[in-house]
């Protein structure tokens, strides 16, 4: 498999754009109403908080799981292969080439 660092440019720029910067006030500040001193949405409500709160929270988690179940898995199954001989993939053989008479 070939590796793709865009993965690594995407993290680097999130934690520029969310560590150096002003943009998650910004962003935080379109859901804040300051008159009242509240969030536009209230924390009690069922939707928004299943919607902002619940939700991505199971995700983060399912995909955390997912990462270490694909880590886990991908160690036996290499091992096992090597264990046994068989690999999943066939290595590239070097072929013997015939002297030429």
């Amino acid at each position: 498999m070939r590796y793709s660092g865009w993965g690594v440019v995407a993290l680097a720029v999130t934690l520029v754009l969310f560590g150096f910067s002003d943009a998650d006030l910004a962003i935080q500040a379109q859901f804040f109403d300051p008159a009242t001193n509240s969030w536009l949405l209230a924390r009690d409500e069922p939707v928004a908080r299943l919607v902002f709160y619940t939700v991505p929270k199971l995700l983060i988690a399912l995909s955390g799981i997912a990462c270490l179940a694909a880590l886990v898995l991908s160690r036996r199954i290499s091992r096992a292969a090597h264990r046994t001989g068989n690999d999943l993939i066939p290595p590239c053989r070097n072929r013997r080439r015939r002297a030429s008479r």
